[in-house]
């Protein structure tokens, strides 16, 4: 991101902080967990898939960044979703 818009890393990073409060790093965590939550919504895809997806190949630290977010595991995320869509149709 730095180098297409011409600037050092250093200077990238402490603008985009600056800009966001966030380090780019984590906005773009964010952004993959995200997504990663919407795919557990929306899909059937395993968790495994669903980690590649949203660009991680380590699945303990995926899980684990996963669940520091939203206290829980993918899986019973997911689980709980679906749980929770069910009551609300009754």
């Amino acid at each position: 991101m730095a180098e297409f818009l011409n600037l050092s890393v250093s200077r990238f990073c402490h603008i985009f902080k600056s800009e966001t409060g966030m380090t780019f790093r984590n906005y773009l965590k964010r952004l993959r967990l995200e997504k990663a939550q919407n795919l557990l919504e929306t899909t059937h895809l395993s968790v495994k898939q669903i980690m590649a997806r949203v660009g991680y190949n380590n699945e303990s630290y995926f899980v684990r960044a996963f669940k520091n977010v939203h206290n829980m595991t993918p899986g019973e995320y997911r689980k709980n979703f679906l749980a929770d869509r069910l009551r609300e149709r009754s």
